[in-house]
């Protein structure tokens, strides 16, 4: 029993001994060192008291963490919808169209005027124009008349025609920009690609048909 206190003090200074050696004197204040051993156990027992067990690691493709699982906000990709085959319509004529066609001829010649009766698209082309510039312009005003007013549309093709150049082919395929057309049009529906459209189609007209538009329905119905 009485060697037990010196058995206890010699461990202590044994102890006491080693960690004076793990000191670094710094501008004379002692600065204990840890060990390798004591850094590593307290790495040990932090990662387990958080619950991790070591930096993540990455398959090879780096796509997907450690041990299969997903990547975070990723899911399946969903399968592409195969397109359904058309199927053939076939459209009967109403069995009293005749009959409504002539009320409404009937009322269009009696009642009052529409926009369209004097702002549709056969009346906005200059009608002095040469017939090549006349054809164009009826063929912008229907460009620009889809999913717009008649009083818009007539508006938009009065610009055209008193811009600078005019409402030509040439004028429009190779002289006025994008946004000057958009500029000039800018009232209408769909303006921005109308714009674009309308000179890609003077360029083909300029082009592929000297100055004038394609000379059948179906041809211009390929236009942009």
């Amino acid at each position: 029993q009485n060697g037990r206190p010196l058995r206890s003090m010699t461990l202590w200074l044994r102890k006491l001994a080693r960690m004076r050696s793990q000191v670094v004197s710094l501008g004379g204040v002692g600065i204990k060192r840890p060990s390798r051993s004591a850094s590593s156990k307290r790495s040990a027992v932090d990662a387990h008291s958080t619950g991790e067990s070591g930096p993540p690691s990455t398959s090879s493709s780096g796509d997907k963490p450690a041990g299969g699982a997903h990547a975070p906000g990723r899911g399946k990709k969903k399968a592409k919808r195969k397109p359904r085959a058309a199927v053939p319509v076939q459209v009967e004529a109403p069995s009293e169209w005749r009959t409504v066609l002539s009320k409404i001829a009937e009322f269009r010649e009696n009642g009052p005027l529409a926009p369209v009766d004097t702002m549709g698209c056969e009346r906005l082309a200059d009608v002095d124009a040469d017939p090549k510039t006349y054809r164009f312009q009826t063929l912008v005003s229907l460009m620009l008349s889809s999913q717009t007013k008649d009083q818009v549309t007539a508006a938009a093709v009065k610009r055209l025609q008193e811009s600078k150049g005019g409402l030509t082919v040439d004028n429009v395929a190779n002289h006025m920009s994008v946004e000057e057309i958009d500029e000039l049009i800018c009232k209408v529906g769909f303006h921005n690609t109308k714009a674009k459209r309308l000179k890609e189609a003077a360029k083909i007209c300029a082009e592929e048909y000297g100055g004038g538009i394609p000379p059948t329905a179906g041809v211009l119905m390929k236009l942009p």
